[in-house]
């Protein structure tokens, strides 16, 4: 998700360069009419490396941090002679630059820059203008940067809240599939790069049906939520909880071997077992182990540990399993892995 949003600013970066150089044609044009050569060129060849820019970065998809400060910087040193020597014409120019900040750079950083803006313009305006026109425009640029700051600032937080419905379950607050895939495909990208380890535990209750058809849904609810809860707390801060299916939850344990991996759910489904759930005397998990191995995908990684998990229920339920580089489903389990 992160490299996806990167890749959207830097297509915003793109689009201002675009319209930058798009607006800038007429002014060239005007120019070449009033008979100015020198500023007909300067405002065209301008407009020609906007254009130019915003396709490069577009096929590139990203752009030095450094090259997009040169570019700001020209562009404020652009607007600063253009109020010095068109007065009030050329502070128009002042009101776009300060909200396109807002869209090359974070919220944070673009306040940082309209501010040292406002402090480099206040000057060049005292020389230009009476003082009320100044107090006047410093005021209404300082508004706007504000009412932009605060804009973004929601935007973003609320752009964080939908990511986060969009990445976890709605009843027990795990990750969903789509986060659990997408941090499995960082394992196996880690492991074949890099060499790190990566284990999984897929955990599923043993005869939840049975308690969703005498003590009902909500009933189930509550004890997934639960069980959430208590595998998340006992836990480490780089592990993560997903729930795979109804009652089957996943847990991902970064740089971890399969042995601390069986240790882990081992402690895992001791502790599920001595805790009182709602609705029923006693519950159990039985629990599968894989450790990733080097060249292994995404989907036989886990259909591994969810084998390893049908052959703990096999064996009587609550206890833990851990596969092996041959674990797959007998043949008679294909078709219905749930027992």
């Amino acid at each position: 998700m992160r490299l996806q949003n990167r890749h959207l600013n830097f297509n915003y970066t793109a689009l201002v360069y675009a319209v930058a150089g798009v607006l800038l044609i007429p002014f060239s044009l005007y120019h070449v009419m009033v008979a100015d050569p020198l500023m007909s060129v300067a405002v065209g060849g301008a407009a020609v490396a906007f254009m130019m820019l915003s396709v490069w970065i577009y096929r590139r998809g990203h752009v030095a941090p450094l090259f997009n400060a040169v570019v700001v910087a020209t562009a404020i040193t652009a607007v600063l002679v253009s109020i010095h020597e068109l007065t009030l014409v050329g502070v128009y120019w002042a009101y776009p630059l300060v909200l396109v900040f807002y869209l090359l750079y974070s919220f944070r950083i673009a306040a940082a820059i309209n501010l040292g803006f406002l402090v480099v313009v206040t000057p060049v305006l005292f020389m230009v203008m009476p003082i009320e026109h100044v107090l006047r425009i410093v005021s209404t640029l300082l508004l706007t940067s504000s009412f932009t700051f605060l804009f973004a600032h929601n935007l973003q937080r609320s752009a964080r809240e939908l990511e986060g419905l969009a990445m976890e379950d709605p009843l027990s607050g795990a990750g969903n599939r789509r986060q659990m895939e997408s941090r499995l495909d960082e394992a196996v990208y880690l492991r074949d790069r890099y060499g790190l380890p990566c284990s999984l535990i897929v955990l599923d209750i043993d005869h939840f049906k049975r308690i969703n058809d005498t003590r009902g849904h909500l009933m189930g609810d509550e004890i997934l939520v639960q069980l959430t809860e208590l595998l998340r707390h006992r836990l480490r801060q780089s592990d993560r909880v997903f729930r795979y299916g109804g009652e089957e939850f996943v847990v991902s344990l970064p740089s971890t071997r399969a042995g601390a991996a069986t240790r882990i759910a081992e402690k895992l489904r001791a502790r599920v077992a001595s805790t009182r759930f709602p609705g029923t005397d006693q519950l159990t998990v039985s629990a599968g182990v894989a450790e990733l191995r080097y060249g292994e995908t995404q989907r036989d990684w886990l259909r591994r540990a969810d084998a390893a998990l049908y052959a703990a229920k096999l064996a009587g339920r609550n206890r833990v399993n851990v596969a092996t580089a041959d674990t797959t489903f007998p043949d008679a389990a294909l078709g219905n892995q749930a027992v």
